[in-house]
């Protein structure tokens, strides 16, 4: 019985992992393959540790984190979490250099536009929808999970 509980663990894991290894990221490589939407903010901070830094930027409702990238393209990435409940990242901002690069590596990583002619909208079945955009120098990517700050918004639509 011993041996069956640990053969069926181990094929759990193995399928959990070889779906989450199918499953499109829609995150830049640059972003830890550990941080994922609906992480929630404690296991953040054990991942990141010092690599981040939290910043106020006087909104109650989300818990912003700042991350330096040493990179030619990207300069930083922030990570915005709920405020309520267990706290999970559901944006990601990723800074970059100048406006060009910014749209190019939109593209590169998201494809055309499918949504308002100018940003991106992915309906997943096991994951939250994704929604992005582009504003100035920044890519902007969130995961409408109940509860956030996009989530609301665009359920009205």
């Amino acid at each position: 019985m011993k041996r069956f509980l640990i053969i069926a663990s181990i094929s759990i894991f193995l399928i959990a992992c070889v779906n989450r290894k199918n499953e499109k990221r829609y995150l830049p490589h640059q972003v830890d393959k550990e941080v994922y939407f609906g992480m929630p903010l404690a296991d953040f901070k054990n991942l990141k540790g010092p690599k981040v830094e939290q910043h106020d930027d006087g909104m109650p409702f989300r818990k912003v984190f700042f991350e330096a990238i040493n990179g030619t393209l990207i300069k930083y990435l922030g990570y915005y979490f709920d405020a309520e409940d267990d706290m999970p990242l559901y944006e990601v901002i990723i800074g970059y250099n100048d406006e060009a690069t910014v749209n190019t590596e939109a593209t590169k990583l998201l494809g055309e536009p499918n949504y308002k002619e100018t940003e991106w909208k992915f309906e997943l079945k096991k994951e939250h929808d994704i929604l992005a955009w582009v504003f100035e120098k920044k890519l902007i990517i969130t995961a409408l999970i109940p509860k956030t700050e996009w989530y609301e918004d665009t359920n009205k639509e």
